[in-house]
């Protein structure tokens, strides 16, 4: 992420604010730009961001301290890919359906590569090396 002090964030401060590419007569007026200006560094800019990353890493953090690993790993992965599923069913209006590859046995199809382009967005020490039951049963019980 960039820092504000340099070019490409002063690019994207000044972007918000109106600075860069409105002309002069469109800019902001001295209050409005205080006013952007001020929203910036408080909730839109770079430290605002990195703050609440350090705010959610705190929650994060304490609430697998409280939970702890008491749930089996399969489990976890259930609940990703449950997850994954009703907000496949948000976006489509349909519980998702998942095919087999004749050959593999496999889970296929676009909820299946759906599944696993999330589950390989996930750190490292997070990823998931099978995936296939738990789409298999979530797609056969919604």
């Amino acid at each position: 992420m960039p820092r504000e002090h340099e070019v490409v964030g002063k690019f994207i401060f000044e972007t918000y604010t109106g600075e860069s590419f409105l002309p002069e007569h469109l800019r902001p007026s001295e209050p409005d730009l205080i006013a952007l200006q001020e929203a910036w560094r408080q909730q839109f800019g770079f430290i605002a961001v990195r703050e609440t990353l350090k705010v959610m890493e705190r929650y994060i953090l304490a609430a697998e301290a409280c939970l702890g690993k008491a749930k089996p790993r399969n489990h976890r992965v259930l609940s990703l890919v449950r997850d994954l599923a009703s907000v496949w069913q948000t976006l489509t209006g349909k519980w998702p359906k998942s095919g087999r590859d004749p050959r593999t046995s496999a889970q296929t199809g676009p909820f299946a590569d759906f599944v696993r382009i999330a589950a390989g967005s996930l750190p490292e020490d997070f990823q998931i090396a099978s995936l296939d039951a738990s789409i298999r049963q979530v797609v056969d019980t919604p």
